[in-house]
């Protein structure tokens, strides 16, 4: 073979060869499966072996995987558009110093794309082929004459019409695998992409190049075994081809596409085939037959048993025989890994660390000495299959499905800030090895999803953030608040342990930390904290359900709270009692005069029957000298009013009890604690409710309202407040099942760390398989480490990650608590 490169022209999604052949090149749109997730990849594999069956009438293929630019840039310079007023300073500088951190540790910041290219024919027996044209009308060659898909010259414009009719019908069959056109500058960019390193570059730039002199300009030195050094006109870097030499015999489970994405440095890979002739294959496969029943009979004649690799290669070749037989599809290929570095050593280091983890599934890569510069052109667009040796690979349709091309596991929005990574590892290493050794960023907005997101899989905005105390809930809460608070709107965070000022506090008062980090210090400060104490008398009634609610909603919400306090259903009298006296308060406040919920129970201790007055001497004593002033005034007061931007709302004094105490068991400042959520969710839910404000709801130990039946009223009202009153809540809380109403739950994405004592629970919610039979995902959960979690997105993407915060201001504003020397001890000395 003539080593050089086949490009001559392109137009759209289709390149010219030197040659005078046209390949048609196609972006699959990748299907996140998760790690565990074993079910949702056997159905990749089917998918991807019906749709090569499906078009067996090409004969040439090259698929693609290769790291594509994320451009934060672009991506941050789009939302900075929403960024609030008072706070796009801070929100600046964190769009920078993110892409920086990243860069730094990542060099260019990338997604893993597929594309693939298939060599179009014409299928019509009469049909005259551009090639064949170009060899007849042309007394020139192509490589001279045709620029540009050849518009610079005069060939019959119906021959090149009926060529793209052919690529129209190969387009319409890339559906059933969500293939899309690359575009003109796209397949210009992957062209260009084996002359540039994976060092940041403008790929904008690269993709402007069209002329062939140019799209190709750079110097290749193959003189280094193993490893090319190749310079263009902007910098020197080194490339070197780990290419695949022997699979497992059943090929089952090879994975390479996801293998390659696993490694913490970026690989591009490249799959080049040819379909087989199946005629042509069964005459290779009865040779081989009689050859192996012939060595079969010679172990026996001598006394010997068939060896177990005769046996095995014998059943292998009467499985593919009925593939060829039937409707199957052989294929011949090449499986080619492309390693990119900033030296030779680099390259040389990686290469070696791929193979090592390829050997450890019996899959038997090389990182050849001498073939380097025959191996970089054969992954060249436009070149078909030439390697004809040791490497080739032969193998039905499922062989090349096994490997998973396609599959990719993306997690989180498009655009927003940056949360953490996909941690590959089914068994957890710590988090900083899983941030280390991943290269997949998740970034996440929740303003986003409010407004709505094409392709999502639910229409709620919603974020449930579920797991057992000091695994991560609440860092990444925090995390998903400052990160919020950069964007216009308004949104409330309720605080029922009271720590968020507290440390917020801490940070804002040390000098040290106002002197190394003066923007976010000033940010902090814009938070406004509003603690309700019921000792301060401004306080009385600020949750007053006469006061800060109307008509039929103020007196459901009065008699759902007396409910709580005491109830009377028993007592059919004072129950009436007590509905009687709400109504009448009810329109004395709406006729203008000064009352509220004190004078409810003023009007039942004034009754003449005593059975009621008493009633109402209990409501009165109960409802005095704790936490319930909060809600029982006599309407003088203003309810709570909240306007600014971002609030902290806490209660102090409120006694809550653990998520997993017996209801039964409740102390009355538990039980007050309980009712007063009733208030909380129901001005919550007044917040969230104003279609005029993008409003953001962040409400942490959200099991509360479950704890009783008018609470879970309020709390799934709470839920289906969304993107109709455009409103995002942001649900933290112990056990996945508090996410449950009747309905099933109203959230569009869930963040799950562990909670041991509902694994099954959890893997249902989130839905990912579990059985004795498979119990990966089981052991994936238990193995969880703080920081680590479950993640569903908007999109139902479902994968294993690692909060990850790189700011060490923020972190040590989210800690919840002290470390201590022997905490600090046990870290240092760990085994």
């Amino acid at each position: 073979m003539n080593l050089k490169s086949p490009y001559v022209g392109l137009k759209n999604n289709m390149l010219l060869t030197k040659s005078g052949e046209v390949w048609a090149y196609y972006r699959i749109r990748s299907e996140a499966i998760s790690t565990a997730n074993y079910d949702a990849k056997e159905e990749s594999k089917k998918r991807m072996k019906y749709f090569l069956e499906s078009i067996k009438g090409y004969k040439d293929f090259h698929f693609e995987m290769y790291d594509h630019d994320l451009d934060l840039r672009n991506k941050f310079k789009e939302i900075s558009k929403d960024f609030d007023d008072e706070a796009f300073d801070v929100a600046d500088y964190y769009s920078k110093e993110t892409i920086n951190v990243l860069e730094q540790e990542l060099q260019m910041i990338t997604h893993n794309s597929f594309v693939m290219g298939v060599k179009i024919r014409e299928l019509a027996d009469d049909s005259v082929t551009f090639k064949e044209i170009m060899k007849s009308t042309l007394s020139e060659t192509a490589e001279r004459i045709v620029s540009n898909f050849g518009f610079n010259v005069h060939l019959d414009e119906h021959i090149l019409k009926r060529y793209e009719s052919f690529e129209r019908e190969l387009a319409d069959n890339f559906l059933a695998i969500d293939g899309e056109r690359l575009t003109e500058n796209e397949l210009a960019y992957i062209v260009r992409k084996p002359f540039i390193s994976n060092a940041t570059h403008d790929v904008q730039e690269e993709s402007s190049r069209r002329a062939a002199t140019d799209i190709c300009n750079a110097v290749i030195d193959p003189t280094n075994l193993s490893v090319l050094k190749i310079e263009n006109e902007n910098e020197t870097f080194y490339s070197t081809t780990v290419v695949v030499d022997d699979f497992p015999l059943d090929m089952e489970y090879t994975h390479l596409f996801e293998k390659a994405q696993n490694m913490p440095f970026p690989i591009e890979c490249h799959v080049k085939a040819r379909i087989v002739d199946n005629d042509k294959i069964k005459k290779k496969f009865d040779r081989a037959k009689v050859n192996h029943k012939a060595q079969s009979k010679e172990k026996q004649d001598t006394g010997d048993d068939a060896s177990e690799d005769v046996q095995d290669n014998l059943y292998v070749l009467k499985e593919m025989e009925s593939e060829v037989t039937g409707s199957g599809v052989f294929m011949e290929w090449v499986y080619m890994f492309v390693i990119k570095g900033d030296s030779y050593k680099d390259c040389k280091r990686k290469a070696k660390r791929l193979t090592k983890r390829l050997k450890e599934t019996d899959i038997y890569a090389v990182n050849p000495l001498a073939d380097q510069l025959q191996l970089f052109y054969q992954c060249l667009h436009g070149n078909d299959l030439f390697i004809n040796k040791y490497w080739l690979q032969r193998t039905t349709a499922t062989g090349i499905a096994e490997n998973l091309f396609g599959v990719s596991q993306s997690l989180g929005t498009k655009t927003g800030f940056y949360i953490g990574r996909i941690d590959k590892f089914i068994r957890s290493v710590s988090r900083e090895e899983a941030v280390a050794s991943s290269r997949d960023i998740i970034l996440f907005s929740l303003l986003l999803a409010a407004k709505g997101i094409k392709g999502a899989v639910s229409d709620s905005p919603h974020v449930l953030i579920t797991g057992q105390t000091g695994k991560g809930k609440s860092f990444l809460a925090k995390l998903l608040w400052i990160y919020t608070s950069f964007f216009k709107g308004q949104m409330i965070y309720w605080d029922p342990k009271s720590e968020f000022a507290d440390w917020f506090d801490r940070v804002t008062e040390d000098e040290n930390m106002q002197k190394k980090y003066p923007l976010f210090i000033r940010h902090l400060k814009t938070f406004k904290y509003v603690t309700l104490n019921y000792e301060d008398s401004t306080n009385y009634g600020c949750l007053d359900p006469i006061v800060f609610l109307d008509g039929i909603e103020a007196n459901e919400m009065l008699k759902s709270v007396f409910d709580e306090i005491k109830s009377f259903e028993n007592y059919h009298h004072i129950e009436t009692a007590i509905y009687k006296a709400i109504t009448e308060t009810i329109e004395e406040r709406e006729s203008g005069k000064v009352v509220g919920s004190l004078n409810v129970i003023e009007k039942l201790q004034h009754d003449e029957d005593k059975t009621i007055a008493d009633a109402g001497d209990l409501l009165y004593q109960k409802t005095q000298n704790n936490i319930l002033k909060l809600v029982f005034s006599d309407g003088s007061n203003p309810a709570l009013n909240v306007q600014e931007k971002a609030t902290i709302l806490q209660v102090k004094g409120l006694d809550m009890p653990k998520a997993d105490d017996d209801p039964t068991g409740y102390s009355t400042s538990e039980k007050n604690g309980i009712t007063l959520m009733l208030l909380i969710g129901k001005f919550l839910e007044k917040f969230g409710s104003r279609r005029d404000v993008q409003t953001t709801i962040f409400i942490d130990e959200g099991w509360a309202f479950s704890a009783s039946r008018q609470g879970k009223k309020v709390g799934k009202r709470i839920k289906r407040t969304g993107r109709s009153e455009n409103n995002a809540l942001v649900f933290i809380t112990q056990s996945v099942s508090d996410k449950a109403d009747d309905d099933g739950g109203n959230f569009g994405c869930h963040f799950a760390f562990d909670e041991k004592d509902e694994r099954e629970e959890i893997l249902k919610s989130i839905g990912l398989e579990y059985s004795k039979e498979s119990p990966e995902n089981m052991e994936m959960l238990k193995d969880l480490k703080k920081g680590q979690c479950i993640f569903t997105d908007f999109y139902g993407r479902v994968g294993k990650m690692v909060v990850h915060c790189p700011f060490e201001e923020m972190t040590e504003a989210f800690r919840t608590q002290e470390d201590s020397a022997s905490s600090k001890a046990e870290e240092k000395f760990a085994m």
